[in-house]
């Protein structure tokens, strides 16, 4: 409660207008996205499903797609740890 009440109000209708309208710029973006990227999702998230998550990956070459197991659409506060793991990990392999 603390979480979301302490979220910006016009952030958060700028984040539900993208769910009520599409994510129309991550499918087939122009100019093509060519860097390396980390498209995740929580494996019970019902707004961000899995599916939309290999979707929006799979318009971007050599994407990389996590589903983090267990997890709904609050993976980040429900399990820190666990969601921002695969992050870490991704960016690691990239500065090292």
């Amino acid at each position: 409660r603390r979480v979301v009440l302490a979220n910006d109000p016009a952030n958060y209708a700028l984040h539900r207008r993208v769910l009520a309208e599409g994510v129309s710029e991550l499918i087939r973006p122009r100019p093509p996205i060519r860097h390396p990227s980390l498209v995740m999702t929580s494996e019970y998230d019902s707004g961000s499903t899995p599916d939309m998550a290999r979707t929006i990956a799979s318009e971007i070459a050599g994407a990389q797609t996590v589903i983090v197991p267990g997890l709904k659409h609050l993976g980040l506060i429900e399990q820190p740890e666990q969601f921002t793991a695969p992050i870490l990990e991704f960016l690691t392999l990239r500065a090292g």
